[in-house]
């Protein structure tokens, strides 16, 4: 599905670290919330990057970039999720030139400069038409960890551990690029 319109990428709601977390109802599920702006971050972690590469037709050299880190408070228990937000305007006007197909490649970096995660995507968007947009996730879950029995452990939804959402534009004339991360 192709989306006709072009809209700025959505910053973050906030620059500050609320003493408690504030949110809007959710809309839709958990992942379509965060990703959206709709939870209220708890504050912010400095120095996470990544390192982004694409292969197709032709290989963009990679690119170091700065992560924005967000985590976020849901609960006294269980663990904080995270939020990392990639902005590709620095990287040109109209984000990272890429292959109509082929693989992106992002490995996400803690501040001490450790792996935290290779996100490894292929992508065909061949037919998309000029002056449009669409996005790809990919995610990586888990089953629930819980103390239910094997029959109710099976209605219970699946725990999110990575996500990454690429947007993609076609900008009409051969110009094909990745323009936001999260």
């Amino acid at each position: 599905m192709y989306q006709q319109t072009q809209r700025p990428p959505r910053p973050l709601r906030s620059n500050s670290a609320p003493a408690i977390m504030h949110s809007l109802s959710l809309l839709g599920t958990f992942e379509e919330s965060i990703l959206n702006g709709r939870l209220e971050p708890c504050g912010f972690v400095e120095g996470f990057t990544a390192e982004l590469g694409a292969s197709g037709s032709f290989c963009p050299r990679h690119i170091s970039l700065p992560v924005t880190a967000a985590f976020f408070n849901l609960s006294d228990s269980g663990t904080s999720p995270y939020l990392g937000v990639i902005d590709l305007s620095t990287t040109g006007k109209r984000g990272y030139h890429i292959a109509k197909k082929g693989t992106v490649q992002l490995t996400l970096f803690n501040p001490n400069g450790t792996v935290v995660k290779i996100f490894v995507v292929t992508y065909d968007h061949s037919d998309m038409p000029p002056n449009s947009q669409t996005f790809l996730r990919q995610k990586t879950v888990s089953p629930p960890l819980s103390r239910l029995t094997p029959h109710t452990l099976s209605s219970s939804p699946p725990l999110l551990h990575y996500l990454i959402h690429l947007r993609f534009v076609d900008w009409r004339l051969l110009r094909f690029s990745l323009s936001q991360l999260h």
